[in-house]
């Protein structure tokens, strides 16, 4: 394929038989959603029964933005949950290979089958496409910063990835934090590469986003409760922190001795030694007095709670940072796939939703896998082990491609990286490690893998072409050496 460079230092590349191209979409989404097809259902996390409740009753959440549950009612309403999975699974086989053409600069859809193969049996990525939940988005949300801000295009897809960007930042609060660290970092990629008025330019597309989601989700939540915030209930996670660290019971105790907090009757639940991680249990735990107190009087124990954070903070900085940089570092490497896939009680609110609103299929969701609490065992894949040697490899990849001048490389290994670090720095420290937090977006290493291995098998390739041209006797207009892609 013969590949012409344009005046700007972009390669153009032919378009491709355009049938091939949709193809590997198809086949990329069908690899994708392998694990739903073997669990022989969607899979469903304990927080998809909210989400669903937002899709089929359009109830609101008060701990997380309803963006997602309201994004996927249509495809529940009227083609089912499998819709869900199979549209989530096309997404990211698209977004992927946008990705692609964008540093390879060459449209191949056997490269993008390839790649996606790769990424369905080696990574999480398959864990997340058929799972009813946002978590996919976290990685998809980077890919497409990515994209807007160092392959925009047309003005006409700078705004249509503006928008997009928009949605996916809207869908879950840790992507609010995560999105303004990949816009600094991304900024300043373009100032190194452009300039100031580059970097200027570039970054007011993500910008726009970001802020038109953060009020978006703000409205939602001053027309349906009355406050101009994201979220109404996040302070609970916070509180939950403290209690996991065993940094907020001395604090607990010290206010109780002097005040009268509705805080004091979780004391004995929290100072429970049986309980190792007490914070979860205030949160989630059938016996955990956090839900009655919430109940009698809810908008007054809300604001206990984020006035408690806050006196924690104040009271003991220190033992706050030590939970902090610990929960940082565990998060890194906490990244198990297929956590929180397990059976579900027919009392939880998703078991209810699926025989409730979907019960065509409720005799396939209590056969599935999942349901039976054998769906881990297909998490065979040493994907830690994988994600873990292409970080290691990261390095040279970008040493790679800085070398050679490729900046887009340059720019994607970047901020693949700064999404790790940041996504370990935000789930670790504000809801403690979870597997499943880390392991949403590690597959992003095993993408820039499998591209650093292209890119650097072409240049090889390139270079070889050019040592033949160089013993080359023929005269020049006698020889096709395509030029270098």
């Amino acid at each position: 394929m013969r590949i012409a460079e344009t005046e700007a230092g972009v390669r153009s590349t032919p378009r491709g038989p355009v049938l091939a191209w949709i193809a590997a979409h198809g086949i990329g989404a069908l690899l994708l959603t392998w694990i739903a097809l073997a669990n022989g259902y969607p899979l469903l996390f304990s927080d998809s029964g909210g989400y669903l409740r937002v899709a089929t009753e359009f109830r609101y959440l008060l701990d997380r933005p309803i963006t997602y549950g309201l994004m996927i009612a249509p495809f529940v309403r009227l083609l089912g949950l499998w819709s869900v999975a199979g549209a989530q699974a096309l997404f990211a086989t698209w977004l992927i290979g946008q990705v692609l053409v964008a540093v390879t600069m060459r449209r191949s859809a056997v490269m993008l089958i390839v790649t996606i193969a790769v990424l369905a049996v080696s990574s999480s990525l398959p864990w997340f496409t058929g799972q009813v939940m946002p978590d996919l988005f976290t990685s998809l949300l980077a890919l497409t910063l990515y994209l807007l801000l160092f392959a925009p295009g047309t003005q006409l897809r700078v705004w249509l990835l503006a928008a997009v960007a928009t949605g996916l930042i809207a869908l879950h609060l840790s992507h609010i934090p995560l999105a303004a660290a990949l816009i600094v970092t991304g900024g300043a990629v373009l100032f190194w590469q452009d300039g100031g008025r580059a970097a200027v330019r570039g970054v007011i597309p993500a910008l726009a986003a970001l802020l038109v989601a953060i009020l978006g989700l703000c409205t939602v939540s001053l027309i349906v409760v009355d406050s101009f915030r994201p979220s109404l209930e996040s302070n609970q996670f916070l509180v939950a922190r403290t209690f996991d660290g065993g940094i907020g019971q001395p604090v607990l105790a010290r206010i109780c001795r002097t005040e009268t907090w509705r805080l004091c009757r979780v004391r004995g639940f929290v100072d429970d030694p049986r309980r190792p991680q007490p914070g979860q249990d205030y949160l989630w735990a059938a016996d955990s007095p956090r839900a009655p107190l919430e109940i009698a009087s809810p908008v007054a124990f809300r604001a206990e709670e984020g006035a408690f954070a806050r006196r924690v903070l104040h009271d003991d900085p220190g033992g706050t940072l030590r939970i902090a940089v610990l929960g940082w570092r565990d998060q890194l490497i906490d990244a198990r796939a297929a956590d929180g896939m397990v059976a579900y009680r027919p009392r939880m609110l998703l078991v209810q939703q699926i025989h409730r609103y979907f019960s065509g299929t409720g005799g396939a969701f209590d056969t599935s896998r999942q349901q039976r609490g054998v769906l881990q065992r297909l998490a065979i894949a040493p994907d830690r082990v994988i994600a873990l040697l292409m970080s290691l490899a990261a390095p040279v990849f970008l040493w790679a491609a800085i070398r050679h001048g490729d900046r887009r490389m340059t720019a994607l290994v970047v901020l693949v990286l700064v999404t790790v670090v940041a996504n370990a720095a935000i789930c670790g420290i504000l809801s403690g490690p979870a597997d499943r937090y880390q392991s949403r977006i590690v597959w992003l290493l095993v993408l820039i893998g499998i591209v650093g291995v292209e890119r650097c098998g072409r240049t090889l390739s390139g270079r070889a072409r050019s040592l033949d041209t160089r013993h080359d006797t023929r005269p020049p207009e006698s020889r096709t050496t395509p030029a270098f892609p």
